[in-house]
């Protein structure tokens, strides 16, 4: 019971204790995939949340605060992208892939893309900048492709995200 107890208070998800039966087995995964799932959504619709003012206190919570604090400084810089991340962020393309996977539900290169494209919808709202013109400002290098990204991501063009 000491090990079990030091275990989940050191952050583990789940606990089993051999023999374990089947239906606890299944039972723990259950709730380890919904959990998984709110996390997912919990992260992936805080790209559009502020940034806090300091680093949160999970481990989570704060890789993706360094995540969006890095993409914060650089997301303008077209050749910014996931080797110029895992550099800044010290990490493997690989663990970062995985991280940002398994935390968003987003591959490293669909974030980035989604954040830049989140900018560039708060740009349309607060500014009268032409589109080629946010696209350039969010990193993105040909105004055709932002157009098309941006309908995918939001379901409208830019122009009519500038109206609505």
């Amino acid at each position: 019971m000491e090990s079990r107890i030091r275990y989940l208070e050191s952050g583990a998800d789940a606990y089993l204790t051999k023999p374990f039966h089947r239906q606890e087995l299944q039972v723990e995964l259950r709730k380890l995939i919904t959990l998984r799932e709110a996390l997912k959504r919990k992260f992936s619709q805080s790209l559009t949340a502020p940034l806090p003012e300091s680093k949160p206190p999970g481990l989570n919570e704060r890789f993706l605060y360094e995540v969006r604090q890095c993409l914060e400084r650089h997301y303008p810089e077209e050749e910014f992208g996931i080797r110029a991340l895992c550099a800044q962020l010290g990490v493997s393309r690989t663990q970062l892939h995985r991280k940002l996977a398994a935390l968003t539900g987003q591959p490293a290169s669909h974030f980035i893309r989604s954040f830049r494209l989140e900018k560039a919808r708060q740009l349309l709202a607060s500014s009268r900048m032409a589109i080629a013109e946010v696209a350039y400002a969010v990193g993105f290098k040909d105004p055709y492709y932002f157009s098309r990204a941006f309908t995918r991501e939001f379901g409208l063009p830019p122009s009519e995200a500038r109206e609505g």
